[in-house]
């Protein structure tokens, strides 16, 4: 899998660089900064082990933060490169006695590259999909009374497929996005144009 992907991430690579003095004229770069919701990949945490009806549980859970580069030539074809990150700490604690029992972390990151369509554009906003497919690299912990009992780290494909995305502004833009993934299911936040 990993020879798959960086053969990927050579072929766009290898085409952003030969497209980019062709278009520049009628390109576009741009800076996206999001948050989504509900992060469809990689928060499969295993938190089981020994609860009873004395053991309570609370989760915090930060993300998906999404972060990614964008470039448009022609108005309609995008090639980027995306990241994610996802913060996932469950927490049990004893409900007899108000001590701290165990604590379950995932740490996941992604970066996938992607390539995307822009289906509409009018004025000061435009409508799109895209495709964004890399690799998360997961790191799993878990500590018992403040001790690292033990810790997990893992590599696995990472995916976000974005159905419909909408961009509106000017120079700095307001963006909103739906589709599946690990960057979730409704992702928004600001673009800037470069």
């Amino acid at each position: 899998m990993m020879a798959s992907l960086r053969i990927l991430v050579l072929f766009w690579c290898c085409l952003f660089l030969h497209l980019l003095p062709v278009e520049a004229q009628t390109s576009q770069h741009s800076l996206k900064v999001g948050y989504g919701f509900v992060s469809i990949q990689g928060l499969d945490l295993d938190v089981s082990g020994g609860q009873s009806s004395s053991v309570q549980e609370t989760k915090k859970l930060m993300g998906p933060l999404n972060m990614s580069y964008t470039f448009t030539f022609k108005k309609f074809v995008q090639l980027g490169l995306g990241w994610t990150m996802v913060k996932e700490t469950t927490r049990f604690t004893s409900t007899q006695t108000p001590s701290y029992l165990r604590e379950d972390r995932l740490h996941s990151q992604a970066i996938m590259p992607h390539v995307g369509f822009v289906w509409k554009w009018s004025g000061k906003w435009y409508a799109y999909s895209n495709y964004m497919v890399g690799i998360n690299f997961r790191k799993e912990s878990r500590s018992e009374k403040g001790f690292l009992k033990s810790t997990k780290r893992e590599t696995s494909e990472a995916y976000q497929l974005n159905l419909v995305g909408v961009t509106y502004g000017k120079k700095l833009k307001g963006f909103a996005e739906f589709g599946v993934g690990i960057a979730g299911v409704v992702n928004g936040g600001l673009s800037l144009e470069l």
